[in-house]
């Protein structure tokens, strides 16, 4: 049996439902998703062409990147990995024997520590990437892991499969999360913090979230519009000073172009790119941002 991929969420990209469609949507919106945006360029080309491509087989695509480049006239290799790993493509090998599973083969499923406790995710990490037999983790989920209260007993291959399905917006969330729920634990020397995976998929970084969201009041207008030389008013009268004083009350400004601006977390700076990118291109024009080192 030949293994398939589809595209995640592709009725958004259909026009027609009812025969082969001449066309699909796109949506400019895709120009502001975070995940699209760290593809390399080739890659993003690749994926236009694989939306064209499942809107012609019902959106179940052989998994063969030499296949697809020539069908989509690739000149430079399709990464296939690389657009899973990143959220946009799901493959299905459901039914197929495991010895013929192999590009994704799990051999840290047969070499997982005994007595580790399973659960009904425990298959989903097979097609991670892999670096000399170990898992390879996003950056973004190492910081988050990272800053975690963690213990000897959480399992960081569960959690990040937890993190891996959650949504761009959703891994910004819970990452913001993290110093209210590190202040809660800390104030009951007995209390023993949630399992890591739980936090993500039971979402219990909401309430931390919106505990952060009520925090201490935001500083005067008029002290956030002198920011970066009187360059913020404008950013400030179009978010409004709360959610300026959450997330650009401390970055710093350079001047351009482009301009640059910097911040400390990578979570602010993936939360600025997906929310306020369009308000930044409007006030300033060309704006990067990134994290100071």
């Amino acid at each position: 049996m030949t293994m398939t991929f589809s595209v995640k969420n592709f009725e958004r990209f259909q026009h027609y439902k009812d025969r082969s469609p001449p066309w699909i949507k796109l949506y400019n919106e895709l120009l502001d998703d975070y995940a699209f945006g760290l593809l390399p360029d080739a890659s993003k080309l690749h994926l236009v062409a694989i939306w064209l491509l499942a809107s012609r087989s019902n959106n179940r695509i052989p998994h063969d990147s030499v296949w697809i480049a020539t069908r989509i006239s690739a000149t430079e290799k399709v990464d296939l990995e690389l657009l899973r790993v990143s959220g946009f493509i799901e493959v299905q090998d459901a039914g197929m024997p495991p010895a013929a599973r192999k590009p994704h083969a799990d051999p840290e499923r047969e070499a997982e520590t005994e007595g580790e406790e399973e659960d009904s995710s425990a298959g989903a990490d097979a097609s991670s990437p892999r670096i000399a037999g170990q898992k390879k983790y996003t950056a973004e989920f190492e910081a988050f892991w990272h800053a975690y209260p963690t213990d000897a007993l959480m399992s960081k291959s569960k959690a990040f499969e937890k993190w891996r399905r959650l949504s761009a917006f959703d891994r910004a969330a819970a990452a913001a999360a993290l110093p209210g729920f590190r202040a809660y634990c800390a104030k009951d020397v007995t209390y023993r913090p949630v399992h890591a995976e739980r936090f993500l998929s039971q979402r219990r970084f909401d309430g931390f979230v919106e505990a952060a969201k009520a925090g201490p009041p935001a500083p005067p207008d008029d002290v956030l519009r002198a920011l970066w030389g009187g360059r913020a008013g404008a950013l400030v009268d179009a978010i409004g000073a709360a959610k300026f004083a959450a997330w650009f009350g401390e970055a710093d400004w350079k001047e351009g172009p482009p301009h640059t601006l910097s911040v400390a977390k990578p979570f602010a700076a993936k939360w600025i790119a997906e929310h306020y990118t369009g308000d930044l291109m409007r006030l300033y024009g060309d704006v990067k941002v990134e994290v100071r080192g």
